[in-house]
């Protein structure tokens, strides 16, 4: 996978200029909708364990559901999103506007996938002031990467310093513990909503073998940690900016474990821990035989819209959400 990564990176700006521009039957690929939407807000799918002046407590996990109007349920396929924002802010329902760029909300990718005809869920969970306090559910302590914070120390820093919180040092025991805990409190969420999506797969009308994950940014590195550093069984995800944070993915990739397709994207200008880790990562999935997509983002760094085109490592030009539904289309497609 090396030498293909390597030709990715030298060629992606000589190819950038092309894919700003492609051509309408190269980047307009998606289906158009289907079904109109329905929606149906503030479902509690959990409980989670935080701290509040140093005093523990806990609070509603909800989720926004989205379904096609008037197609038959029972078996619908099903998108569980999850939010990005450096796992200290952001919501299901919101995108972001960073220095002119701007991200697609959770909100409009349920939409995108409601109306071609899936079950879509946009969740909350527990965020970086609200001090979350990990169970330790859903995963081995032993496959616990708390050093990998660091690659995310970037945008945090931002974040907090925006919201008026003390800055944290990963060097510090104490604040690696406090930020490591956010992350798996994530995984921790986004493993109860699936599990919950799943045991009320008659209510929702939903096949629930036919699940895939994905999310930006924080969303992204969660997505990535239950797809493939938990025992979820999910059918696949797609991970927009992500890096092997919170979970030690080397570990718990194998060629024996569950490990469904992946879809990943980067920015050509992305965050440096996004930047930094995809090699190895995609050298993980080559040697570990994971069914695994890759596609650049040229001319973006971390925040892109759906429609930004990419290009992938077959040298193929197509918009962010157009790899999105080929890739969910794929691997819930019933055998």
């Amino acid at each position: 996978m090396q030498p293909i990564y390597r030709l990715l990176s030298s060629c992606v700006v000589m190819f950038s200029v092309l894919a700003v521009a492609p051509s309408a039957s190269e980047a307009q690929m998606t289906e158009k909708p289907k079904y109109d939407v329905e929606v149906t807000r503030d479902i509690v799918y959990a409980e989670g364990l935080i701290r509040i002046d140093g005093q523990e407590t806990t609070r509603d996990l909800w989720m926004d559901a989205y379904f096609p109007k008037e197609a038959e349920r029972g078996d619908l396929p099903v998108v569980i999103y999850t939010h990005g924002g450096a796992f200290h802010h952001g919501s299901p329902r919101t995108g972001y506007r960073v220095d002119g760029a701007l991200s697609t909300s959770p909100e409009d990718y349920c939409r995108l996938f409601s109306g071609l005809g899936y079950a879509c869920f946009a969740i909350n969970y527990r965020l970086g002031p609200e001090e979350p306090i990990a169970s330790g559910i859903g995963y081995q302590e032993a496959h616990i990467a708390r050093d990998s914070i660091a690659l995310m120390m970037d945008r945090v820093s931002v974040i907090r310093q925006n919201l008026g919180m003390r800055p944290l040092d990963v060097s510090d025991p104490e604040d690696e513990l406090l930020l490591s805990d956010t992350v798996l409190g994530a995984v921790e969420d986004l493993g109860r909503a699936v599990g919950y999506v799943q045991s009320n797969a008659a209510e929702f009308g939903i096949d629930a073998d036919r699940i895939v994950v994905g999310g930006f940014s924080a969303g992204a590195v969660t997505s990535l940690n239950v797809a493939h550093g938990t025992d979820a069984s999910v059918a696949g995800a797609f991970t927009l900016s992500t890096g092997p944070i919170g979970l030690d993915i080397f570990q718990t990739v194998t060629e024996q474990s569950n490990r469904p397709p992946i879809l990943i994207f980067t920015g050509q200008y992305d965050l440096s821990g996004a930047r930094a880790s995809i090699g190895s990562l995609l050298q993980l999935y080559e040697s570990a035989d994971v069914d695994h997509e890759f596609a650049w983002v040229p001319g973006f760094g971390h925040f892109y819209p759906s429609g930004a085109p990419t290009l992938g490592a077959d040298g193929s030009i197509h918009s962010v959400e157009d790899r999105i539904v080929a890739f969910v289309q794929r691997v819930t497609a019933k055998q």
